[in-house]
């Protein structure tokens, strides 16, 4: 076997892989094993016609691909354990540039992990924006938690209310003239909730069983349909039935019951405490990616095409998955929206391309500072998540599998590049 390497274009290298007649008709032997069962001629078992046989009726290169799929894996394993500069991001494409029975010679065009040039990445000003919890915050919370266990019972001697959930059929015109997704029969609505333009839900309140009333209403500029943004409209309402929703009280029996805390204290207290968290997260979310969107700005790299293609290729895969799960078509969805799957290969592009080049910056500054990740920090990272857990740390060991304990120090990795850049820059 031959090979030789050159530079292609955006972080590609062409290799040029030679086999010869001894190299190549091993691996047509090996694919005439592989295949035979498939073949059947008269006057052979099913199975057992002689390879010479089926390549004087169907041609020598009848083996060839099959033989191609035999050879490249092992050809090609040996060529970068032979070549450690050869890094590979992604399978390459293969291309046949001459084949015969007595040699074949490939072309491996190979994304391979781009060059970083790295710019500034020390002494750069970021600014953090610290979120607050308020004790409305907390009331928020309760207040939804309250809500959700709240009972309805029907009403028939008043009049709907703020706080009903009514029943309604309405019918929504426009000059005179109904307009599409402005009608409903058998509607439910809670008043107050705000889930309806301004004035429709608040038109309602006063009605009885039975009435129908005409509310005058204003779509706002900003609304979502463009027919309909600043256009006043009328809606012809029937009420049907309202139900008057009883709240429970806050009390440390309720709240046992509905989260197992034993007193109100103690759940707003673990309210409050999860709400903090939530509220740090999001504040080291936002600033980790502005430390990754200027880092990206600052530093330059080169992705390879196919590389980007393929993680497109990837997201436009789970999208269809997501919609098969519904019974959706992708294309279908996408007639729907009056876009093509190019228009949503698009929509990906720019978030796929930052997040292949936060990658590649991320793992070049960890290398330029030498930011490794030790067995001493691996270790405490599993006793964290043995205490976090409540298990025993021999016991959690033995069941973390090598995926795991990859993904396990990638996070390491990742949480010290953001401890590094953090300490080497300035938070305001």
């Amino acid at each position: 076997m031959n090979h030789s390497v050159e530079k292609g274009e955006k972080s590609t290298l062409k290799i040029t892989l030679e086999l010869d007649s001894q190299e190549w008709n091993a691996a047509i032997d090996e694919a005439y094993n592989k295949t035979k069962g498939q073949y059947s001629k008269q006057g052979f078992r099913k199975g057992h016609v002689p390879k010479a046989v089926l390549e004087n009726t169907y041609g020598k290169s009848i083996f060839f691909e099959d033989a191609i799929n035999c050879a490249f894996p092992r050809y090609y394993s040996q060529i970068l354990s032979k070549d450690e500069s050869i890094k590979p991001v992604e399978a390459p494409e293969i291309s046949v540039q001459k084949i015969s029975d007595d040699g074949v010679t490939l072309l491996l065009e190979v994304p391979v992990r781009p060059e970083v040039k790295l710019g500034k990445y020390k002494g750069i000003k970021f600014t953090k924006v610290e979120y607050n919890v308020t004790d409305s915050d907390v009331q928020a919370e309760e207040k939804r938690l309250i809500e959700s266990r709240s009972r309805e019972t029907e009403v028939t001697d008043r009049a709907a209310a703020d706080g009903d959930a009514v029943t309604v059929d309405f019918v929504g015109k426009i000059d005179g003239k109904a307009f599409d997704g402005g009608s409903a029969q058998n509607s439910r609505i809670v008043l107050g909730s705000g889930r309806f333009i301004p004035g429709f839900e608040e038109g309602i309140v006063g009605m009885n069983i039975g009435e129908t009333r005409d509310i005058d209403v204003k779509f706002p500029d900003d609304y979502g349909a463009e027919e309909l943004k600043g256009k006043d409209a009328v809606f012809t309402i029937t009420l049907h039935a309202i139900a008057q929703r009883e709240l429970p009280e806050m009390t440390d029996e309720f709240i046992k019951e509905a989260v197992g805390a034993e007193t109100v204290e103690e759940y707003r207290k673990n309210v409050r405490e999860r709400l903090e968290n939530n509220a740090k997260a999001r504040a080291n979310a936002e600033i980790e990616k502005e430390i990754l969107d200027k880092l990206i700005e600052n530093c330059e790299v080169e992705l390879p095409d196919a590389l980007v293609e393929r993680r497109i290729d990837d997201r436009v895969e789970d999208m269809r998955e997501q919609l098969s799960r519904s019974r959706v078509k992708l294309e279908d969805y996408l007639m729907y929206m009056g876009k093509t799957v190019d228009d949503l290969r698009e929509s990906y592009r720019k978030e796929v391309v930052n997040g292949l080049k936060a990658r590649f910056i991320l793992e070049a500054v960890t290398e330029a500072e030498n930011l490794a990740v030790t067995e001493e920090d691996k270790r405490a990272e599993l006793e964290r998540l043995a205490a976090e857990s409540h298990t025993d740390y021999d016991a959690l060991v033995k069941e973390v599998s090598p995926a795991q304990m990859d993904a396990i120090e990638d996070r390491l990795v990742v949480n010290k590049f953001f401890d590094f850049i953090k300490a080497n820059n300035k938070i305001v």
